[in-house]
C-alpha cells in the first residue's frame, strides 16, 4: 500500500448559510426566553390565585348567609335597645326618665322616695354610664320585692343596681322602717 492518504474535502460554509444559522440561533434564544417568561408569569399567577381563592370563598359564604346576618343584626339591635338608651337625646333626660320609672315602681310597692339625683354621665367604651342615686324609705319586704323585680330586668332599658346600703330607722307607727341608699345606673349609647 502506498502512503497515499485519503483526503476529505470539507465544504466551506457559505455566508448566507452562516447568516441563516445565526438568525435561527437568535430566534431560538428569543423563543426560549419568551417561554421562560410565560412560565414564570404562569407560576406567579397560580400562586396569587391560590392565595385569593380562600378569600373569595369567604366572601361568597358571607353573601350566601347575608339574610341570616341581617336577622342576627336586627336581633342584636333589639337586644341592645333593651340594655341601653339610644344615642338621641341628652344623658340627663335619660337619667330623669329612669328615675321616673323607679319612682313609679317604688310607689307601687309602697316605698317612699326621700330624694333622687341624676349624676353626670361617664364614658364607658362606646356607652355613657349615667349614675342615679336614690334614698328610699319603707318596709323591708317591700324593698326586697322591689329589688327582686329590678334583678328580673322587667324595665326597659335595664336599670342596673350598683350598690345598696340599708339602715333600720324606726318611725312612729312603723317599727320596721328601713332607709335604703341606692346607687344605680343606666347605659346610653354615645352620640
Amino acid at each position: 500500500m502506498s502512503g497515499e492518504g485519503i483526503s476529505i474535502k470539507r465544504k466551506s460554509l457559505r455566508p448566507e448559510h452562516a447568516w441563516l444559522l445565526a438568525g435561527a440561533a437568535l430566534l431560538a434564544a428569543v423563543l426560549i426566553a419568551g417561554v421562560g417568561y410565560v412560565v414564570a408569569r404562569h407560576h406567579e399567577a397560580t400562586r396569587v390565585m391560590e392565595q385569593l381563592e380562600p378569600r373569595f370563598a369567604r366572601v361568597a359564604g358571607l353573601r350566601a348567609s347575608g339574610e341570616r346576618l341581617r336577622t342576627t343584626e336586627r336581633a342584636l339591635s333589639d337586644n341592645f335597645a333593651r340594655l341601653a338608651y339610644g344615642a338621641e337625646g341628652d344623658p340627663a333626660q335619660a337619667g330623669n326618665a329612669a328615675l321616673q320609672q323607679l319612682r313609679t315602681a317604688m310607689t307601687a310597692r309602697g316605698l317612699q322616695v326621700a330624694s333622687s339625683q341624676v349624676l353626670p354621665a361617664r364614658e364607658d367604651g362606646n356607652l355613657l354610664r349615667i349614675g342615679l342615686n336614690m334614698r328610699v324609705e319603707g318596709d323591708l319586704p317591700a324593698l326586697r320585692d322591689f329589688q327582686r323585680d329590678m334583678a328580673a330586668n322587667t324595665q326597659t332599658p335595664i336599670i342596673f343596681i350598683e350598690n345598696t346600703q340599708l339602715a333600720n330607722q324606726p318611725a312612729p307607727g312603723r317599727p320596721n322602717n328601713i332607709v335604703a341608699q341606692l346607687n344605680l345606673f343606666v347605659l346610653k349609647v354615645r352620640p
